[in-house]
């Protein structure tokens, strides 16, 4: 499925409606603009499209669910890095008005649509987020460092709540399972070319000793296998819902090494 002329125009104009929702020179120039992916926007609209609304009534769930995402990113920024300098301090007290300010964004919106049903969907979703981070930033016997079902709530509870609010079910692991992978692709480029930490490499870094982690089992090597093995589980999982071939943005350039790479480990699973 290609992207015709209205998905782009739908997704330039959520684009627009958020740069300047989320407008704030002050904060922009400490914290800088958050970042939106329009990958994501595009699979909301199709998958929205099935409920029968309005492309406007769709532009604005999809809108909220951007600021709400943002907020809680914003906002993990200061739980990774913590306070030091004075002028750190200033810029992360600043992110966290930052993440509040796109959290009063995102009610306000919500309270003119008048729709409860998605205000506690959206709500259940950062409940989900929030406890899946607590079981990364702090493991215990009782409670190990998370997998992959895990990593998949973190990514992707905001999409699979309105999926849900919905009754849009066909859509929920294909959902899980493709947010997951963007996610780890990210934090993968965030470790191989900064070398910082997110969130699902810090995780894989709780559950590998730190006497292999210069070793064949990188932590970056073990992200790169949850991929592979998440990128077949999500091309599987999608045929088996019916959702149809190409709904779903790529998740690798057709003819690059790693799509190469990962649909021959898929062939090699199904033989």
């Amino acid at each position: 499925m290609t992207v015709n002329h209205h998905e782009n125009s739908f997704v330039h104009n959520v684009v627009h409606s958020f740069g300047e929702s989320v407008s704030h020179r002050y904060l922009e120039y400490y914290i800088g603009k958050p970042p939106v992916n329009e990958d994501h926007i595009l699979v909301l609209f199709r998958m929205l499209k099935h409920t029968g609304k309005s492309d406007q009534e769709i532009h604005q769930l999809i809108l909220t669910t951007l600021l709400v995402q943002s907020a809680l990113d914003t906002h993990e920024k200061v739980i990774k890095h913590g306070l030091g300098t004075p002028d750190i301090k200033t810029e992360q007290q600043l992110t966290v008005l930052g993440g509040d300010f796109y959290s009063s964004l995102y009610y306000y919106i919500l309270s003119r649509s008048g729709d409860a049903s998605v205000i506690r969907a959206l709500a259940k979703g950062i409940q989900d987020i929030n406890e899946a981070k607590m079981s990364i930033y702090h493991p215990s016997a009782k409670q190990p460092a998370p997998g992959l079902t895990e990593l998949a709530t973190l990514y992707s509870a905001l999409a699979v709540r309105l999926a849900e609010v919905f009754e849009l079910n066909a859509w929920v692991e294909p959902l899980r399972s493709y947010f997951l992978i963007q996610g780890l692709q990210a934090d993968y480029n965030q470790l191989e070319y900064s070398g910082t930490f997110g969130l699902a490499a810090l995780n894989y870094k709780n559950k590998v000793p730190h006497s292999v982690h210069n070793g064949s089992r990188t932590i970056a090597h073990a992200i790169s296998e949850a991929v592979a093995e998440e990128y077949c589980h999500f091309e599987m999982i999608t045929a088996q819902n019916g959702i149809e071939e190409g709904t779903f943005p790529p998740l690798f350039y057709p003819g690059t090494s790693m799509s190469d790479v990962y649909k021959k480990t898929c062939a090699a699973e199904e033989g």
